[in-house]
Protein backbone atom coordinates (compact mmCIF):
# COMPACT_ATOMS: atom_id res chain seq x y z
CA UNK A 1 0.00 0.00 0.00
CA UNK A 2 1.36 3.43 -0.90
CA UNK A 3 2.23 5.83 1.83
CA UNK A 4 -0.94 8.08 2.57
CA UNK A 5 -4.14 8.70 5.02
CA UNK A 6 -6.60 6.23 4.71
CA UNK A 7 -9.99 5.66 5.69
CA UNK A 8 -11.17 1.82 6.73
CA UNK A 9 -13.13 2.20 3.84
CA UNK A 10 -9.94 2.95 1.52
CA UNK A 11 -7.75 0.58 3.47
CA UNK A 12 -10.00 -2.69 2.95
CA UNK A 13 -10.02 -1.60 -0.98
CA UNK A 14 -6.56 -1.54 -1.35
CA UNK A 15 -6.39 -4.90 0.42
CA UNK A 16 -8.91 -6.52 -1.72
CA UNK A 17 -7.19 -4.98 -4.70
CA UNK A 18 -3.36 -6.27 -3.39
CA UNK A 19 -4.70 -9.85 -2.98
CA UNK A 20 -6.82 -10.03 -6.61
CA UNK A 21 -4.02 -8.39 -8.52
CA UNK A 22 -1.72 -11.57 -6.52
CA UNK A 23 -4.23 -14.36 -6.93
CA UNK A 24 -3.91 -14.89 -3.10
CA UNK A 25 -7.76 -15.25 -2.94
CA UNK A 26 -9.04 -19.19 -3.04
CA UNK A 27 -12.19 -20.06 -4.01
CA UNK A 28 -14.83 -22.11 -1.91
CA UNK A 29 -17.08 -24.94 -3.09
CA UNK A 30 -19.47 -21.91 -3.69
CA UNK A 31 -16.89 -20.23 -6.29
CA UNK A 32 -16.49 -17.28 -4.03
CA UNK A 33 -13.12 -15.86 -3.16
CA UNK A 34 -12.09 -16.44 0.52
CA UNK A 35 -8.39 -14.65 1.32
CA UNK A 36 -5.97 -15.90 3.69
CA UNK A 37 -4.17 -13.43 5.24
CA UNK A 38 -0.98 -13.51 7.33
CA UNK A 39 -0.68 -10.43 9.89
CA UNK A 40 2.89 -9.52 10.86
CA UNK A 41 3.90 -8.30 14.60
CA UNK A 42 3.85 -4.79 13.03
CA UNK A 43 0.80 -4.56 11.01
CA UNK A 44 -1.13 -6.35 13.90
CA UNK A 45 0.07 -3.77 16.36
CA UNK A 46 -1.66 -1.22 13.73
CA UNK A 47 -4.88 -3.25 13.78
CA UNK A 48 -5.46 -4.73 16.54
CA UNK A 49 -4.82 -8.42 15.68
CA UNK A 50 -2.05 -10.68 16.84
CA UNK A 51 0.06 -12.35 14.53
CA UNK A 52 -1.28 -15.13 12.71
CA UNK A 53 -2.91 -16.63 10.00
CA UNK A 54 -6.76 -15.30 9.28
CA UNK A 55 -8.75 -17.48 8.85
CA UNK A 56 -6.05 -20.63 9.92
CA UNK A 57 -7.55 -22.75 6.87
CA UNK A 58 -8.04 -21.72 3.29
CA UNK A 59 -11.27 -23.83 3.28
CA UNK A 60 -13.49 -21.46 5.25
CA UNK A 61 -17.07 -21.57 3.37
CA UNK A 62 -18.48 -18.53 4.96
CA UNK A 63 -18.02 -14.55 5.82
CA UNK A 64 -15.91 -14.50 8.82
CA UNK A 65 -15.10 -11.54 10.87
CA UNK A 66 -12.36 -10.87 13.50
CA UNK A 67 -12.88 -9.00 16.05
CA UNK A 68 -9.54 -6.97 17.50
CA UNK A 69 -7.69 -8.53 20.39
CA UNK A 70 -5.28 -5.17 21.57
CA UNK A 71 -6.96 -1.81 20.98
CA UNK A 72 -5.73 -0.74 17.07
CA UNK A 73 -2.97 1.97 17.24
CA UNK A 74 -4.07 3.21 13.76
CA UNK A 75 -1.42 6.45 14.35
CA UNK A 76 0.70 6.21 17.22
CA UNK A 77 2.16 9.66 17.38
CA UNK A 78 -0.33 12.13 18.93
CA UNK A 79 1.80 15.20 19.85
CA UNK A 80 5.12 16.65 18.87
CA UNK A 81 7.70 17.45 21.34
CA UNK A 82 10.16 20.45 20.74
CA UNK A 83 13.75 21.30 21.84
CA UNK A 84 15.93 23.63 21.91
CA UNK A 85 19.48 24.17 22.45
CA UNK A 86 19.40 27.13 24.53
CA UNK A 87 17.13 25.82 26.75
CA UNK A 88 17.62 24.24 30.13
CA UNK A 89 14.60 23.71 32.11
CA UNK A 90 14.44 22.20 35.71
CA UNK A 91 11.02 21.34 34.97
CA UNK A 92 11.55 18.99 31.83
CA UNK A 93 12.98 15.85 31.37
CA UNK A 94 14.89 16.21 28.67
CA UNK A 95 15.80 19.45 29.99
CA UNK A 96 15.77 21.46 26.76
CA UNK A 97 12.50 20.26 25.79
CA UNK A 98 10.44 23.55 25.50
CA UNK A 99 6.65 22.90 24.12
CA UNK A 100 4.37 19.88 23.19
CA UNK A 101 2.36 20.20 19.85
CA UNK A 102 -0.96 18.21 20.27
CA UNK A 103 -1.91 17.15 16.97
CA UNK A 104 -5.10 18.08 15.48
CA UNK A 105 -5.43 17.47 12.22
CA UNK A 106 -5.57 14.84 9.56
CA UNK A 107 -2.11 13.50 7.74
CA UNK A 108 -1.52 16.05 5.23
CA UNK A 109 -3.15 18.98 7.16
CA UNK A 110 -1.98 21.75 8.51
CA UNK A 111 -1.13 21.31 11.89
CA UNK A 112 -1.92 24.70 14.27
CA UNK A 113 -1.11 25.90 17.36
CA UNK A 114 -3.13 28.73 19.60
CA UNK A 115 -1.21 28.62 22.86
CA UNK A 116 -3.46 30.48 25.33
CA UNK A 117 -0.28 32.15 26.94
CA UNK A 118 2.95 32.84 26.42
CA UNK A 119 5.35 30.47 27.59
CA UNK A 120 9.08 31.84 28.38
CA UNK A 121 11.58 29.36 29.51
CA UNK A 122 14.89 30.90 31.19
CA UNK A 123 18.39 30.76 28.28
CA UNK A 124 20.61 28.57 29.57
CA UNK A 125 23.82 30.68 30.54
CA UNK A 126 26.62 30.27 27.61
CA UNK A 127 27.48 32.11 24.65
CA UNK A 128 25.99 30.51 21.26
CA UNK A 129 26.57 30.64 17.90
CA UNK A 130 23.26 28.78 16.97
CA UNK A 131 19.67 28.08 17.48
CA UNK A 132 18.57 24.43 16.98
CA UNK A 133 15.44 23.26 17.60
CA UNK A 134 14.20 19.81 17.21
CA UNK A 135 11.22 17.71 16.47
CA UNK A 136 10.61 14.57 18.24
CA UNK A 137 7.20 12.53 19.56
CA UNK A 138 5.68 11.83 22.27
CA UNK A 139 8.45 8.99 22.69
CA UNK A 140 11.18 11.17 21.84
CA UNK A 141 11.91 9.45 18.78
CA UNK A 142 12.98 11.76 15.72
CA UNK A 143 10.34 13.24 13.88
CA UNK A 144 11.20 12.93 9.64
CA UNK A 145 9.44 15.66 7.81
CA UNK A 146 8.11 14.76 4.58
CA UNK A 147 7.35 19.06 4.61
CA UNK A 148 9.98 21.35 5.33
CA UNK A 149 7.75 24.43 5.23
CA UNK A 150 6.95 24.99 9.08
CA UNK A 151 6.00 28.80 10.32
CA UNK A 152 7.43 29.40 14.11
CA UNK A 153 7.77 32.36 16.28
CA UNK A 154 10.21 32.33 19.02
CA UNK A 155 10.12 35.04 21.34
CA UNK A 156 13.34 36.10 23.31
CA UNK A 157 13.45 38.39 25.73
CA UNK A 158 15.90 40.13 28.29
CA UNK A 159 15.00 38.99 32.02
CA UNK A 160 14.07 42.31 32.90
CA UNK A 161 11.49 42.51 30.03
CA UNK A 162 9.90 38.73 30.69
CA UNK A 163 9.45 40.35 34.81
CA UNK A 164 7.56 43.34 32.90
CA UNK A 165 5.68 41.37 30.23
CA UNK A 166 4.19 39.40 33.64
CA UNK A 167 3.40 42.01 35.52
CA UNK A 168 1.20 42.72 32.75
CA UNK A 169 -0.89 40.29 32.61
Amino acid sequence: IPDGYYSATDLNYQIQQFCILNNLYCTNASGNYCPQVVVSQGVGALLGLSSGTYPSTSTTTSNQQFISTTTPVISPIDSYILTCNLINSPYTIPSNAFFAIPLNASLGQLVTVNPSQIVFNTIAPNVYSNITIMLYDQLFNPLVLNDKEMTLSLCLLESQDIKNSLGNI
